[in-house]
């Protein structure tokens, strides 16, 4: 039996960027420490899930908070469902470091396709959002580019702080 697909929100999708950056940012600041891609699985599922659990936690205390009700577990699966789409933007990347692990490919290129991966998801959000907004191939490229870019720089940020 399938799942009902969740409804298009603004939530959902600022989860999946928020996700991609996250996760990219996390590969980065690890391959900085020259983790192994055995580090970098176990370090960034982990961030991710303890994120993930925070966002859930912190939209549910939000939504009580605004609503002024108890707790009811249809808030609680839909705030999970709006948060999903941070834990499944670190699939790919996770996948390209786990083929790592395996022995694939060596540590290094692993990472390497798993940034491009993120870098990659952070374009395609951006060039979505052209898409909608200006409906033109061009223009859709170019706002890939730029969030891209600015993606690109909040990761370059992090990574400096770590």
């Amino acid at each position: 039996m399938e799942s009902p697909a969740l409804p298009e929100t603004a939530a959902h999708y600022a989860a999946a960027v928020y996700g991609s950056i996250l996760v990219t940012a996390l590969i980065a600041a690890l391959d900085h420490q020259h983790a192994t891609a055995a580090a970098l699985v176990g370090g960034v599922a982990t961030t991710i899930g303890v994120f993930w659990i925070a966002h859930v936690w912190s939209g549910l205390i939000g939504e009580r908070l605004v609503a002024a009700r108890h707790f009811d577990w249809r808030g609680v699966r839909r705030v999970v469902g709006e948060e999903w789409p941070m834990i499944e933007s670190a699939v790919p990347p996770l996948a390209a470091l786990a083929l790592a692990w395996a022995g694939l490919y060596s540590d290094h290129v692993g990472t390497w396709i798993a940034l491009g991966i993120g870098i990659a998801h952070l374009f395609g959000w951006g060039f979505l959002i052209g898409r909608r907004t200006f409906g033109g191939v061009l223009p859709s490229i170019g706002s890939g580019v730029v969030d891209a870019a600015l993606g690109v720089g909040i990761i370059v940020l992090e990574t400096l702080i770590h």
